[in-house]
């Protein structure tokens, strides 16, 4: 009896440091808290690879999916080409994407950030494809951007990365209170015998 209570305690312990690990991981898994664009910017023309610059804010690393869309009545389409490259939050990125086999028209730049937690998006760039002549890499004509780039941010509400945290440990206080009861309850029952 006395070892199976050990063993109990032991697994409630396990349980327990399972639960704060799994917190600790749920911090560490969002890295970036904004991602911006800032070049292309909207009514650019570009033909050869088109280059994608832009920022993350945060801390650590990330996975930046980064792709031209089709753009249909001013909404971003279907995905036409993408990219999926290696990152760290903090910094800039710049990822070229290759326009040679598209047709000329008007796309959007798209960057999605962790399998879409975070996400922005240029539209209303012209992509002419024969454009260049020469067959060389041509970047993107580019004007200044305004004083506010386009940027995208989680929303105010609170999102998985305060959520998820809290639920664990909202868990772990739970199962450690009840498996206390229940080992205190056992023990008084075993003392009366």
């Amino acid at each position: 009896m006395i070892v199976q209570q050990r063993l109990r305690s032991a697994a409630a312990f396990v349980a327990g440091l399972f639960v704060v690990f799994g917190v600790a991981w749920a911090g560490e898994a969002f890295a970036a808290s904004t991602v911006s664009i800032t070049s292309p910017v909207a009514g650019d023309t570009v033909s050869g690879d088109i280059l994608v610059e832009g920022s993350l804010a945060g801390e650590g690393d990330v996975v930046l999916t980064v792709a031209l869309t089709e753009q249909v009545l001013g909404d971003c389409g279907s995905t036409v080409v993408e990219r999926t490259v290696p990152a760290v939050a903090g910094e800039a990125f710049s990822v070229a994407l290759a326009t040679a086999s598209l047709v000329p028209g008007e796309y959007c730049a798209v960057v999605v950030v962790d399998d879409g937690r975070l996400s922005a998006a240029i539209g209303d760039v012209r992509v002419e494809p024969a454009f260049a002549s020469d067959g060389g890499v041509q970047l993107p004509t580019l004007e200044l951007p305004g004083e506010n780039p386009i940027t995208a941010s989680p929303p105010a509400v609170p999102g998985v990365e305060v959520l998820l945290p809290t639920a664990l440990g909202a868990i772990a206080a739970v199962s450690v209170v009840v498996l206390s009861v229940g080992l205190a309850v056992r023990r008084r029952r075993l003392q009366d015998i």
